[in-house]
């Protein structure tokens, strides 16, 4: 059940009781002569000691609501989620720079927008991408600082990116 529908079911319930409990409550005058003898016993003890009246508690649920919003869904179309999730099998893997990614969902057949919108809609670590990358390359072969960056840059990272993912494996 969502937290619409929790809420509303809620409201309904809580002004069913509240309309109950207006039967139930003690009037003004009986909380005083109660306040004056507070030793006193009354012959109903069953008596609620403080009921909530149905505006109220619907107050009270509208003031939780804006300080815990639900997060809206975003709007994606078809084609955004699509290329979304398959940027984000792509950053799975490591080692894609934010271009790189937008041109392989390019070539893949997505427009440049949705492209562009998978690529940003990841929230991918492009330095911690860069790195990964420089990894997999000295794994592969050997690299100068140099021809590293320069192959990094190559692929799409900045130039920041290539020279942060150069210190981070030791060249």
């Amino acid at each position: 059940m969502s937290r619409r529908k929790k809420i509303v079911v809620a409201v309904i319930a809580a002004t069913v009781l509240g309309i109950a409990a207006v039967g139930c409550a003690e009037t003004p005058s009986e909380k005083s002569a109660d306040a004056a003898t507070p030793n006193a016993t009354t012959s109903d003890q069953s008596k609620p000691t403080e009921t909530l009246a149905p505006a109220s508690v619907a107050k009270k649920l509208r003031k939780e609501q804006k300080a815990n919003p639900e997060p809206e869904a975003p709007s994606e179309t078809v084609a955004q989620e699509s290329a979304r999730r398959s940027a984000e099998s792509y950053v799975e893997l490591g080692g894609f720079s934010r271009s790189g990614l937008i041109d392989q969902l390019k070539y893949e057949g997505f427009s440049k927008k949705d492209a562009t919108y998978g690529a940003d809609a990841v929230g991918a670590n492009w330095k911690q991408e860069a790195v990964e990358s420089a990894q997999s390359y000295l794994d592969m072969s050997g690299f100068s600082r140099s021809g590293l960056i320069d192959q990094l840059e190559y692929e799409g990272f900045t130039p920041a990116q290539a020279a942060y993912a150069a210190n981070k494996v030791g060249l």
